[in-house]
């Protein structure tokens, strides 16, 4: 599988913002999944420069919309006992997800995230079989992964 701009970069439509939308993003019209084809340094390219863009309308949007008050929600006794609860977000590398478990008392026992890149490190070697040698450092960035996959 692929996630992020890799997937986009090869004509995949997958957002976390529009497949599980989450916070305001059903709210700001969010729906247009930025796409290329070639699947290839510059394909991921422009898909990055597209995301900008959309970045930006998007953070105008929400400003135009934000209500008055306080930007910080008071928070006591939030989580469940002994609950699991699984979260998908969208990373700038992709899908982010992330376990949380709490304990008997209600408070967090266990984070554990999973970065993109453990999703898209596999297609590294895919994207630089047919080309040279010296073309690979330019691919392997392209793909911006992390190598401890921990750097949220």
């Amino acid at each position: 599988g692929a996630t992020g701009v890799v997937a986009k970069a090869v004509g995949i439509k997958n957002d976390s913002r529009v497949d599980f939308p989450y916070a305001a993003y059903n709210e700001l019209g969010f729906t247009e999944i930025e796409t290329e084809q070639s699947g290839d340094v510059h394909a991921r390219f422009c898909v990055r420069v597209k995301e900008v863009r959309a970045s930006i309308k998007l953070i105008e949007q929400a400003l135009k919309v934000l209500p008055d008050g306080p930007l910080c929600a008071e928070s006591s006794n939030i989580f469940r006992k002994n609950a699991v609860a699984l979260s998908v977000v969208e990373g700038w590398r992709g899908e982010i997800l992330y376990l949380v478990t709490t304990d008997n008392d209600g408070n967090i026992g266990r984070v554990a995230p999973r970065d993109p890149s453990w999703v898209n490190w596999p297609l590294v070697g895919h994207a630089g079989a047919h080309n040279v040698v010296p073309d690979f450092p330019l691919i392997n960035k392209s793909f911006n992964l992390s190598y401890t996959g921990n750097d949220l």
